[in-house]
């Protein structure tokens, strides 16, 4: 079992850290809008026809997953809410 305090700095902490990110990586007044609620409680069926990603697919299509996301937020636009994605603007993490 994985605490929740070494989930959050392995996948977003250390993340922008490493890559100089200094307004992201935490929720505090200041920094970048960028999080994804989870609810715990539900399972997932990873579904490619879902994948919102360059690549357009999941290694893991067809897993069934414990953990559903609700909600994302990118740069502090709501990006997809139970199931509807929205159109957001992402920021340019490294510019010239």
């Amino acid at each position: 079992k994985v605490s929740l305090h070494t989930i959050m700095n392995t996948c977003t902490v250390n993340p922008c850290h490493y890559f100089k990110l200094n307004e992201s990586g935490k929720i505090t007044k200041g920094f970048f809008a960028d999080c994804t609620l989870i609810n715990p409680l539900k399972y997932t069926k990873i579904d490619n026809k879902n994948v919102q990603s360059k690549a357009g697919f999941s290694p893991f299509h067809g897993w069934s997953v414990h953990g559903s996301i609700e909600v994302t937020i990118i740069n502090g636009q709501i990006g997809f809410w139970k199931g509807d994605f929205f159109p957001t603007q992402p920021r340019d993490l490294f510019p010239d």
